[in-house]
């Protein structure tokens, strides 16, 4: 690999692996050697899909990157490492075409994308009750402000007219009030 492409990846905050023609493991970034929690030295040369427990999802994503000999993302990839942590990520696989054919897996942790959408959810979701909220409190003044003028408007008829009936035992049809 020349060196400058090899001084880009070393600088990534993405995790990169390289895979030869074999899905053997030809070059490992530093940061996917602190996502993994392995030395990058120790696995040049060995198979991916040995490396990780469960990686059947890894495996199809690749067999589907080379099937259409395009890149694919997996956005739900659980992978579980050998000191078995489950990592929940998003990994892109693009085919490589230069002088080996090989692929270039980059793996992004979703919990930090899930974390910030769950945030976005909760701001939303808090904007909404405020906005029910006030609505319910402008009813509720708007009800005790029509109520309120009802009754004022009934005890000055009822003391303008003489009423003998109570309000509450008065109905629409027979006032109680004097003529």
């Amino acid at each position: 690999m020349p060196d400058f492409t090899r001084l880009t990846l070393e600088h990534l905050d993405t995790a990169v692996i390289l895979l030869d023609e074999a899905s053997r493991v030809s070059y490992l970034n530093p940061a996917a050697e602190n996502m993994f929690d392995v030395s990058g030295k120790s696995l040049l040369g060995h198979a991916l899909l040995t490396i990780f427990a469960e990686a059947a999802q890894l495996d199809e994503a690749m067999q589907r990157a080379l099937h259409n000999n395009d890149s694919y993302i997996e956005h739900d990839l659980t992978l579980t490492t050998h000191t078995h942590n489950k990592l929940h990520l998003r990994c892109t696989v693009t085919p490589l075409r230069l002088e080996r054919s090989g692929l270039l897996l980059e793996f992004h942790t979703v919990d930090r994308s899930l974390k910030l959408a769950r945030e976005e959810q909760m701001l939303d979701q808090t904007q909404a009750n405020r906005l029910l909220l006030a609505i319910w409190r402008m009813k509720s003044r708007t009800r005790w402000a029509v109520y309120a003028v009802r009754r004022s408007c009934w005890n000055r008829n009822w003391k303008s007219r003489n009423c003998t009936n109570t309000p509450r035992s008065s109905s629409r049809k027979q006032t109680g009030c004097a003529p």
